[in-house]
């Protein structure tokens, strides 16, 4: 199972893709420079994989590796139940597009249009069916084989974002927030507000928006459960004008889903086009998800009842640096805080001699015991 945002470890054997086979050549304009982010509300390790991915231009890279057929794609799976094996089929259909996204198109779908994006877009979502029904059908024991899910590729100028089931798709241009669904240049597929569930047929059909982006635009996907708790264009406009990076972004949307108690584990995947980091949001891989983690236990101490006590920004704020992260944290679990030292004398520094085990990193929970001879 593959992490997100990581590389295919493609045969070093492998033919090398010709360049026709890698975009097609009608596409308008130059290739787009785009950055991802994601981010899940899962507390707890799970044995199954993730439920999003990403691909986009990375630190060290001057775009994807050579085989990629995309400027930058990102997926987002719903479980249809909030539980441990439905949430595992979920990871496994994100997987299943994930390797058919990779494959791309083959010789005769790359026409002279940029219609072929959307096409390998919508084979992603069928080979991802097939395959959550083939896993359940190869079980001994009954396990779900329904899902939802959202998929998006940008392939110079022209995104494609197609979706089966549930969750919520939206463009982000100039500060502006609109559904994708509102702004897309063409569709395909069902018309109704909610398209078939992923493997609960043979052919599923997913609706596919085809659009233009442009630089600064901001291409976001939701869960299901993210979507139903958010799912205001006005109100994620204010969560990502508030923020600095794309993963601040994801993180303020999944502790405000989580404030307002959305079903299951929720994701988000955000995808940026020729961002300016002077005029608009960066890309910070190296953040400390910690106070992210903290944030999500305070959101999910709130009672459903009871008043809210702090936003999503409020919450990050506290958790992060220049906060009281560790000690609220540590509150948040019912234990004494140990970010201060003790009131009272405290005893004087000593010299370490030779011999002497090295003293602990400050802030380390783990403590070191003499191992018995």
């Amino acid at each position: 199972m593959a992490m997100p945002g990581d590389l295919d470890n493609t045969p070093r054997d492998s033919p090398e893709p010709s360049p026709e086979a890698l975009s097609p050549s009608g596409a308008p304009g130059r290739a787009a420079r785009v950055e991802g982010a994601g981010r899940c509300d899962r507390l707890a390790d799970s044995p199954y994989g993730e439920l999003y991915w990403f691909e986009g231009r990375r630190a060290g890279f001057p775009s994807p590796s050579s085989w990629w057929r995309f400027d930058g794609a990102g997926i987002v799976g719903t479980a249809a139940r909030p539980n441990a094996p439905a949430e595992s089929t979920a990871a496994a259909a994100v997987d299943a597009a994930r390797q058919a996204l990779a494959r791309g198109a083959s010789p005769a779908e790359v026409g002279q249009d940029t219609r072929s994006v959307s096409r390998v877009v919508g084979k992603a979502i069928r080979s991802a069916s097939k395959a959550v029904r083939a896993r359940a059908a190869a079980s001994d024991e009954p396990i779900p084989h329904t899902c939802s899910l959202m998929v998006a590729a940008v392939q110079k100028r022209t995104a494609a974002v197609g979706r089966a089931g549930e969750g919520g798709a939206y463009l982000i241009r100039s500060g502006i927030c609109q559904r994708v669904s509102e702004v897309a240049d063409d569709h395909s597929g069902p018309a109704d507000e909610t398209p078939d569930l992923l493997g609960d047929n043979d052919g599923v059909t997913p609706a596919i928006w085809t659009l233009s982006v442009e630089a600064g635009d901001l291409l976001l996907l939701l869960s299901g459960g993210a979507e139903q708790a958010i799912g205001d264009p006005d109100e994620i406009e204010d969560f990502i004008s508030e923020c600095g990076t794309l993963e601040e972004a994801c993180e303020r949307i999944l502790v405000e889903a989580k404030l307002r108690k959305a079903e299951g584990a929720n994701s988000v995947v955000l995808l940026g086009v020729d961002l300016d980091p002077a005029s608009a949001l960066f890309v910070d891989p190296s953040r400390d998800r910690l106070p992210y983690y903290f944030a999500l236990r305070g959101a999910e101490l709130q009672g459903p009842a009871g008043p809210q006590l702090a936003s999503g920004r409020d919450l990050l704020q506290l958790m992060g640096p220049g906060g009281s992260g560790q000690p609220a944290a540590q509150a948040l679990e019912g234990g004494p805080s140990r970010a201060e030292p003790p009131p009272g004398p405290q005893p004087p520094p000593t010299t370490p001699r030779p011999g002497d085990p090295p003293p602990p990193r400050p802030g380390s929970v783990v403590r070191e015991e003499p191992v018995p001879t």
